[in-house]
């Protein structure tokens, strides 16, 4: 355990500002677990670690999302952690709410095991690039707005970008130095 312990914590990106700009948002991901209608596995605790995962999937789809990530400090010192974590949080609930549609005939069949599946790495990438999918392609039949989400992926297309200028605009969530 030590070793792992040097692993995680002795890397230069992984400081304060990120503990606790992380901890805030897994906290509120997982509460969002009690939107999934079966209780026993909405309440298992891996079910939170698939929805904190999927949700930053959804995130590292656009640059502003992995922005946000990468800069806990920023947002903590601008004071803004807390609307970052709200969107999230919006995320979270529609990542639940689409993980019932997923699994509610599995559910129903006998033969299938959730703690099994939820052990199984292959299982978690997988729903978790479904919904993340499906999240870019709300995105772009203009369901879903480009600031809620920070998508897509291509900083021209980002909420803020300044075409004459070829770079992107800042985002509101993200202050100037």
């Amino acid at each position: 355990m030590d070793e792992l312990h040097s692993d995680i914590f002795s890397r230069p990106s992984v400081d304060g500002w990120q503990i606790v700009g992380y901890n805030k948002l897994f906290q509120e991901i997982r509460s969002h677990t009690d939107q999934i209608d079966d209780e026993s596995f909405g309440s298992y605790t891996l079910t939170k670690y698939l929805l904190a995962y999927s949700v930053s999937i959804i995130l590292r789809e656009g640059v502003l999302g992995q922005a946000a990530l990468a800069s806990f400090r920023k947002l903590i010192e601008s004071k803004r952690l807390d609307d970052f974590v709200a969107i999230c949080a919006g995320i979270a609930k529609t990542t639940a709410q689409d993980l019932n549609a997923e699994i509610a005939g599995e559910l129903q069949d006998p033969a299938f095991d959730y703690k099994a599946q939820l052990k199984s790495p292959n299982w978690g990438k997988s729903m978790g690039a479904n919904w993340s999918r499906n999240i870019v392609k709300m995105w772009h039949a203009k369901r879903l707005r480009r600031s809620i989400l920070f998508l897509p992926g291509s900083a021209s297309d980002a909420p803020g970008h300044d075409l004459r200028q070829r770079r992107p605009a800042r985002h509101h969530l993200l202050p100037r130095h």
